[in-house]
């Protein structure tokens, strides 16, 4: 009897490849709003005069005295953010994987990870 074939998958990293990217896709459409947000949350305090009246007025404020790219303020960082968070991913599960398929001690996969992983996301 012909042996049944499992289905193929993507690897690990490809998934991981594309969820970041439809988190970085979302970013670029929610990063207008929120920032529109904390704008409209920020203006008034301290006493000062608010300086926006509404969403709309605070996004037609921010284009005209900023432009298009004043919108956009703090999107590569969030990317940054991301893209480490896939790399972090990515490098887990390979541990995790090597830790599954070998003889490797649970404490000897933990430390490495540890050592290598908390200094990135202190940078």
């Amino acid at each position: 009897m012909a042996e049944a074939s499992k289905p193929k998958t993507s690897p690990k990293a490809i998934k991981f490849l594309f969820g970041g990217l439809a988190g970085m896709g979302a970013t670029v459409f929610v990063q207008p709003l929120d920032l529109v947000k904390n704008r409209m949350q920020l203006s008034g305090q301290g006493g000062k005069a608010r300086e926006y009246k509404t969403s709309f007025h605070a996004l037609a404020s921010i284009l005209k005295n900023e432009g298009l790219g004043g919108i956009y303020t703090g999107l590569v960082l969030l990317c940054y953010y991301i893209l480490l968070t896939i790399l972090l991913l990515c490098y887990y599960i390979q541990l995790l994987y090597h830790y599954c398929t070998t003889n490797t001690t649970y404490h000897t996969v933990t430390m490495l990870l540890y050592t290598t992983t908390i200094p990135l996301l202190y940078y």
